[in-house]
């Protein structure tokens, strides 16, 4: 038939019978769709294919038709589509209606006025379609513009109908790419349709879900009130069918509950829930069949039940909500609501039992909960309820089951990361991380397991990292960038440390790894139609079949950890790929062969109960040391006093002395909530390497002090008794190990070279060390004792300080100095915010991490806030020091405030000179930090004569004595600030 019309259109007669020709053609073409479209004939399809194929292979047809006809061509195939659904058939609509499109806005002169419209309209749906089937982000955007295009082009009346469709479709977009302004956009969209008289419930009803969206996505006490406003208008003014009104109760009872998590505790009321009850009890007991609507009902009148008893002791309604989930659990296990079903029965069970005491609630609370943490883990809510479940298996002294609830949570956590991939809501799971650790660590040592606890508590850094770069995904990074042997032997070390375990999971992990990074394996995985996880189970079934078993570790467990190690340093060093490795974390045999180099390692964590000290002995023993008083609550406390004071002090609001007196607060309180017990408990015979979990990491606890008179400034320090260092993991000291042998070894030859970066605002000092005998101005204090430590001395300064010159600088040198502007940021969304201030702008914490630095550096970071993370993530390693860390330094000095320029000068004088005479550089801070607090200022003058000025000289006899005999620098806000990470191995 094709043929047959193809010859009648290349006929001799002239063009304009031949184009009348085509309209006939295009008209029973059209006819043919429709029928097929509604009686599923196939013969139709084939037809109405076959003539518009012709038409659209005509020369003589006219632009218009040419657009028409690539338009029915389109809808022809949408239809198909829709009747059997194929990727072929979603393809074909998608490209024809483009190409209409196309075609249509070349002739858009010779059209009707509303075609451009219509073909946008064509063109929108099959994007629509080609979204839903291959999620192809590209599709995503242009189905937006469409939409965009159809609110421009669209006649008055109908564009109302176009402005809603792009409102639905940036919601779209914003499920796919957490996108805030697309959902911005909506609201604006919504509420501009919602002025429309005619249809104001829907528009409103759609505004307030908007709303609530977006309430939901910024924790927005506004945007919730708002949608509990628009969505109580529009049930007030709902003219619906019974179903629709029972929906739009629903959603009002969502959003009330919704509001009631957003309001303060003292604004919450218990008219809300008990305003949600009766609307959903309205649908409850109503006569609607969609059982969706149905089970929804039965959830949200049970969780306004039991939040009414949990938020305000109105236990009443505790027993109908049991009642009610018993009555329809069975139904509701079938749907996508058990979960949900489940955890609010045991919310419900818990209440009744605090209620009466009756202990059989207990039971069957811990029942429920167990079974609703299995359903699906990954769901989003299934954090927090875990979390709910421990606490109250916590306050009963029941730890094994706490341990169990808050590893569910760890899970969670886990499965939700994951799945963001990085997304806009990654961040708000992160931040929620130290919270769980702590929680789950604590408990399980509480319940006798602290192999786990430990392994809970390494695990705790460095998420954000770990989930986008781990170790296992390396290799393939390597070899793409040019170094394919190392990728292999970076695969290989890894299988060996998997194989060493000596476990099931082990040597399952190693098999699975090998044929991962096979892109051969991997073809036969696909053509096979084997997942990765199939194939997992596949090979763990093999394995035991085998006969392996859980046991201990193998004997060469220790020289695969140390080879793994090595090969990791290797490839921070190679050309590009100083970024492709982070350390997330050790397993416990690991961290026990790490705690044996250079002192205990303690892990330090809060939680709802109180704090525990995981201590891992240099002999490989674990002890826990209980720390009542390291509340989460109180750690949370002050720091957030802490930071406000010093926050006020910075920006001139508030005065120096009020924020040393919190400084002074906040160390005591460390003393006797942290370093006493645990100093009376663990002794002081050998170095403590604290890893901090949570807000712990911003507490100076080096500077925990006791009341002593006998000593000059009358308190007895923490470091008095012990050195302290700290270390983002195990796993970052290990590194930090291994490479710090072969920069002592360099040191000692005398071939290290050190690079100081100076304020590039501050007036330039000569570029070689000055060698005054320490008496020029204390801008010079530094670069002497660089050059009397170092062989060679570079110092960056002036308009040289550049990004590009520091980074370059800092990968030739074995020591870098900071003695410039730094600042942190406490509170971002963004982990690049703080940085160091230069000439050409801020270096940040990933530009340090991309430095191809000397294996096993140290790096004086002698400038403001370095050791800061941030306050909301501190776990992240997002300060300036874990950065350092992170680009291949052995150990790093950072400091934890703003510090004074002359006193951290004059700190570092004593500092290099302790180091050059050959202690270990945490022992020389130590010792630099001692003296400074408690030397007076005729003892620093003889050692730096400079500090002694001019001023000093004019004084007269008695003012000279005093001035001498003083002690200018006893507060820790001048010799404190600074702390000590990584490590140091002779």
């Amino acid at each position: 038939m094709q043929v047959a019309v193809e010859a009648e259109l290349r006929k001799p007669p002239d063009a304009n019978e031949r184009r009348q020709f085509a309209d006939w053609l295009l008209s029973t073409a059209r006819q043919l769709s429709e029928n097929y479209r509604d009686a599923s004939n196939p013969a139709s399809f084939e037809h109405a294919l076959g003539l518009l194929r012709a038409v659209h292979g005509s020369v003589d047809i006219s632009n218009t038709q040419a657009a028409w006809c690539l338009y029915n061509l389109s809808q022809l195939w949408q239809w198909r589509d829709a009747q059997s659904p194929t990727t072929e058939s979603v393809t074909h609509a998608k490209e024809y209606a483009k190409a209409a499109f196309v075609a249509a806005w070349g002739a858009r002169e010779s059209m009707r006025e509303d075609a451009v419209t219509v073909f946008s309209v064509r063109l929108h749906e099959a994007l629509r379609a080609s979204f839903l089937a291959h999620e192809d982000p590209d599709d995503l955007d242009n189905l937006v513009k469409m939409a965009e295009l159809c609110v421009a082009s669209a006649p008055l009346p109908f564009r109302a109908r176009f402005l809603e469709q792009l409102a639905s479709d940036l919601e779209m977009r914003f499920a796919a790419r957490s996108d805030l302004e697309d959902l911005n956009q909506s609201i604006v969209h919504r509420a501009a349709l919602a002025q429309v008289e005619e249809q104001e419930p829907i528009h409103r009803t759609r505004l307030g879900l908007a709303l609530l969206l977006r309430a939901r996505t910024r924790s927005s006490l506004a945007d919730a009130q708002s949608a509990v406003d628009h969505l109580e208008h529009a049930l007030v003014h709902q003219t619906g069918t019974a179903q629709e009104v029972s929906e739009l109760r629903l959603h009002v009872a969502e959003a009330l509950l919704d509001l009631l998590h957003l309001q303060p505790q003292r604004k919450r009321s218990n008219a809300t829930t008990q305003r949600a009850a009766t609307l959903a009890r309205a649908v409850v007991h109503s006569q609607i069949q969609e059982i969706d609507s149905r089970n929804r009902a039965v959830l949200l009148l049970s969780r306004s039940l039991v939040l009414a008893a949990e938020e305000f002791e109105d236990d009443g309604g505790v027993d109908e909500a049991i009642a009610l989930l018993d009555s329809t659990l069975p139904a509701l296990m079938f749907s996508g609501f058990a979960q949900r079903a489940l955890i609010w029965q045991a919310r419900a069970l818990q209440c009744r039992f605090r209620r009466d005491g009756t202990r059989e609630d207990i039971a069957a609370a811990i029942a429920r909960y167990v079974q609703g943490c299995e359903v699906d883990p990954t769901q989003k809510e299934i954090a927090s309820d875990a979390i709910g479940w421990g606490r109250w298996a916590a306050e009963e002294g029941a730890w094994v089951e706490a341990a169990r609830a808050f590893q569910c949570a760890l899970s969670a956590f886990d499965e939700n990361v994951a799945h963001e991939h990085g997304g806009g809501n990654v961040l708000n799971w992160v931040s929620l991380l130290p919270n769980i650790v702590g929680r789950t660590a604590y408990a399980l040592a509480k319940a006798g397991d602290l192999a786990g606890a430990v392994a809970v508590a390494e695990r705790g850094g460095a998420v954000l990292d770990a989930t986008w770069r781990a170790d296992y995904l390396a290799p393939a990074k390597i070899a793409e960038l040019g170094h394919p042997a190392l990728a292999i032997r970076l695969r290989d070390a890894i299988v060996e440390m998997l194989r060493t375990e000596g476990t099931i999971s082990g040597a399952t992990l190693a098999r699975y790894f090998l044929e991962a990074t096979n892109p051969d394996i991997q073809a036969e995985w696909t053509k096979a139609g084997i997942s990765p996880q199939l194939r997992m189970e596949q090979i763990r079934e093999e394995v035991t079949a085998g006969g392996i078993v859980d046991g201990d570790p193998s004997p060469q467990r220790g020289a695969a950890f140390a080879a793994y190690l090595k090969v990791r340093q290797e490839v921070r060093r190679a050309p590009g790929c100083s970024g492709v490795l982070v350390d997330t974390g050790l397993d416990g045999e690991a961290i026990k062969l790490v705690a044996g180099e250079g002192g205990s390692l303690i892990y330090l964590l809060a939680s709802d109960d109180g704090g525990v000290a995981l201590r891992v002995g240099s002999d490989g023993s674990l002890i826990s040391i209980w720390l009542p008083d390291l509340k989460m609550s109180s750690v949370t406390e002050r720091v957030a006093t802490q930071v406000s004071a010093y926050q006020q002090r910075d920006g001139g609001s508030g005065p120096q002395d009020v924020w040393e007196s919190r400084l002074d607060e906040i160390t005591a309180w460390c003393w006797t909530s942290v370093l006493h017990p645990l100093l009376t408990a663990a002794g002081a015979a050998e170095p403590i390497r604290f890893i901090c979990r949570g807000q712990i990491n911003l507490l100076p606890l080096h500077a925990a002090w006791v009341p002593e008179s006998a000593n000059p400034t009358g308190r007895a320090y923490a470091i008095d008794l012990v050195r302290i260092e700290y270390a983002p993991s195990a796993q970052a000291l290990a590194s930090a190990q291994l490479s710090s042998r072969l920069s002592a070894a360099q040191l000692r030859a005398g071939q290290w070279a050190s690079v100081l970066v100076r304020d590039p605002m501050v007036v330039p000092i000569a570029d070689t060390a000055p060698t005054s005998g320490f008496r020029g101005p204390a801008e010079e204090w530094e670069l002497e004792a660089l050059g009397r430590l170092c062989q060679q001395v570079c110092a960056i300064q002036g308009s040289d300080a550049t990004i590009a010159a520091v980074r370059r600088f800092a990968a030739e040198a074995q020591l870098v100095h900071l003695s410039c502007h730094a600042q942190a940021e406490l509170v971002a969304s963004d982990l690049q915010q703080g940085g160091v201030a230069l000439c050409d702008g801020r270096l940040s914490y990933e530009d340090v991490r991309g430095i191809q630095a000397q294996e096993g550096g140290l790096a004086v970071l002698a400038a403001c806030e370095t050791a800061l993370p941030m306050r909301d993530l501190p776990d992240e390693r997002s300060g300036l020091a874990a950065s350092f860390l992170d680009a291949g330094f052995a150990c790093v000095l950072g400091t934890h405030w703003a510090v004074p320029h002359a006193a951290t000068s004059l700190l570092m004088v004593r500092y290099y000179s302790l180091f050059q005479q050959g202690a270990h550089p945490a022992e020389a801070l130590r010792l630099a930090q001692i003296w400074m607090r408690d030397s007076t200022n005729d003892e620093k003058a003889r050692l730096v004569p400079g500090y002694a000025g001019g001023h000093v000289a004019a004084l007269g006899p008695v003012a000279r004595a005093i001035w001498g005999s003083a002690r200018a620098h006893s507060s820790p806000y001048f010799w404190a600030a600074m702390r000590f990470d990584g490590a140091w191995q002779i």
